[in-house]
């Protein structure tokens, strides 16, 4: 939980360093809801007190006091990435108080899956991806579809 160490966390510009020279050299990074906060510019409080974190991707972040989503989604690949070919099923779960605010700006990001929430008609989009790069609120069960870890042990070795 990114937010309850945010201070911490942004202090650490060693680690952040780090992580931008591993993203740099285009090595595969999949960072699920936590991970998605923590790669973007930083993070707002609820109490409106913004902490900077590694500023990979092109927006910050806001915690909210109540849920922003919950709940089973299904989660298709729009295109080619770490988990696999576009059209990609991928089954999994979304669970945050987060949001994603100002500073939006595409800078060769795009959107990662089209999601639907099973019995329901809401459609959306989620995910950021750019080169080997795949951010997500999507929390994916990988069991799911095996064939998600295979591919996404072949970017890594491919590095």
């Amino acid at each position: 939980y990114p937010e309850e160490h945010a201070e911490r966390l942004g202090q650490n510009h060693a680690m952040i360093q780090s992580v931008r020279g591993f993203v740099a050299g285009n090595r595969p990074v999949y960072a699920e809801c936590g991970g998605l906060i923590y790669l973007s510019q930083g993070i707002e409080s609820a109490q409106g007190k913004r902490t900077s974190l590694a500023g990979l991707l092109p927006f910050w972040t806001r915690m909210r006091k109540n849920f922003k989503s919950l709940g089973y989604v299904e989660a298709v690949l729009r295109e080619p990435s770490l988990l696999g070919p576009a059209g990609t099923a991928v089954r999994g779960h979304r669970f945050h108080y987060s949001e994603i605010i100002e500073g939006f700006d595409v800078d060769g990001w795009r959107p990662a899956y089209s999601i639907r929430r099973p019995n329901k008609e809401e459609k959306g989009d989620d995910g950021f991806l750019r080169g080997n790069v795949l951010a997500c609120y999507t929390h994916a069960h990988l069991a799911s579809r095996p064939g998600l870890i295979e591919n996404f042990a072949a970017h890594c070795q491919e590095g």
